[in-house]
């Protein structure tokens, strides 16, 4: 994966928007300071909530590049999200191991 934008924000009450830096977070993430491809505007920033991240899988770009060469289109995309996959993870392993 490649981060090509990563923009963490605060929304206060009155509706202010204020940028956070990633290094005032935690340590860790100063490494990702600076972090922008100029594809997030203002406008994506002011109608965000919490924080908006633009990556790239890096292993997506061959695969489909294949797949378009036999002549695939795609059709449809979609993502699952996270609050059904924890759910799928915490959930009770059926009888006899999903076998």
């Amino acid at each position: 994966m490649r981060i090509l934008d990563l923009v963490i924000i605060r929304k206060e009450i009155d509706g202010t928007i204020m940028r956070v830096e990633l290094a005032d977070l935690s340590p860790e993430l100063a490494v990702f300071e600076g972090a922008s491809l100029g594809l997030l505007d203002q406008h994506d920033i002011d109608n965000a909530a919490a924080g908006l991240l633009v990556y790239e899988n890096r292993w997506a770009a061959p695969f489909v590049r294949a797949l378009r060469r036999e002549g695939a289109q795609l059709i449809a995309s979609g993502r699952i999200p996270l609050d059904a996959v924890v759910a799928q993870l915490d959930a009770p392993e059926p009888p006899g191991g999903g076998d």
